[in-house]
């Protein structure tokens, strides 16, 4: 198993991650609200829907849409797909996620307590 990814551990409700690859995971700001995004949101969300979520939280010209739709697309997904925390399919632009709500909930306050 990929020591990076990080899964909630199958004896208790404890994570069988290290801390270090959930700070890894969600370094960047936009990994952080697209985990936010689906604690809030049913599965599965497209891409479309996260370029329009990433846009509204500022103004965003149809360019800056482009770009971020390829840096998610790229970049993000894929990291967070690699960590456990998604499942992104690149063909269908469809993204769900693995881990239940108490599982992103912990990631991110783990996060934001040593940011």
């Amino acid at each position: 198993m990929n020591e990076k990814r990080f899964v909630p551990s199958n004896t208790d409700d404890t994570l069988s991650s290290t801390p270090s690859a959930v700070f890894d995971a969600l370094h960047h700001p936009l990994r952080r609200e697209v985990v936010r995004y689906f604690l809030n949101h049913e599965c599965p969300v497209s891409l479309s829907e996260l370029v329009e979520f990433g846009s509204t939280r500022e103004t965003v010209s149809d360019e800056n849409q482009r770009r971020l739709a390829i840096e998610l697309h790229h970049n993000h997904l894929p990291k967070l797909t690699d960590y456990g925390f998604i499942v992104y399919d690149a063909q269908e632009n469809t993204v769900e996620r693995t881990l239940d709500s108490s599982a992103l909930e912990t990631s991110l306050n783990l996060v934001s307590r040593h940011s």
